[in-house]
C-alpha cells in the first residue's frame, strides 16, 4: 500500500503503532482503532481498491460538515487514493441523550440555509459517485444529482 498510515504518521511526527483493532459498522470499507505508543487513538478507514479519488473526495466534505458546528465531526489526518485517517472520537456507550442530541444536531444542520445546493467538488456516497456541481435550484439538485442518478 502506498503512503502506508505508518509512513505518515512518522512523517507528520506522531508516535508508532501500537496495536490496531477492527471497528465495525461500515460496509464499503474496512476500519480500524489504532492506538499509538503514547495511548492516543486514530481512526482508519482502508480501503485498496476504492476509486482512486474517494477519501480525497471526503475530506473536504468532513470540513464543510465540521464548518457547520452542527455535530461533532472527525478531523481529518490524511487522505490518499488507498485511505483515510482520522480523529477518534471514541468508542464507549452512549451517553443519556444521545438519540435526542443527535437529533438536535441534525436539525440544526439542515436548518442552515445557502444560495445554492451542492459543493465545490464532486464526492461518493458510499462507493457511488456523487454529482455535486451547484444549482439554485434544490428540487432541481435532489431529482438530478441524486434521484436520478441512482437509478
Amino acid at each position: 500500500m502506498a503512503k502506508a498510515p505508518e509512513s505518515c504518521l512518522t512523517k507528520a511526527g506522531y508516535p508508532q503503532i501500537t496495536r490496531s483493532e477492527a471497528v465495525t459498522g461500515g460496509c464499503i470499507n474496512a476500519a480500524c482503532r489504532l492506538t499509538l505508543a503514547d495511548g492516543q487513538t486514530l481512526f482508519l478507514k482502508p480501503n485498496p481498491q476504492a476509486p482512486a479519488d474517494m477519501f480525497a473526495a471526503e475530506a473536504p466534505g468532513l470540513a464543510a460538515l465540521t464548518e457547520r458546528m452542527a455535530i461533532r465531526i472527525q478531523n481529518v489526518l490524511h487522505a490518499n487514493k488507498h485511505f483515510i485517517l482520522m480523529e477518534d472520537l471514541g468508542a464507549g456507550a452512549r451517553k443519556r441523550g444521545y438519540w435526542r442530541t443527535l437529533g438536535a444536531g441534525l436539525s440544526n444542520l439542515h436548518r442552515q440555509s445557502a444560495q445554492l445546493f451542492g459543493c465545490s467538488g464532486d464526492n461518493y456516497c458510499g462507493a457511488t459517485p456523487q454529482a455535486n456541481t451547484p444549482d439554485s435550484d434544490g428540487y432541481q439538485f435532489y431529482a438530478q444529482k441524486r434521484s436520478q442518478s441512482l437509478s
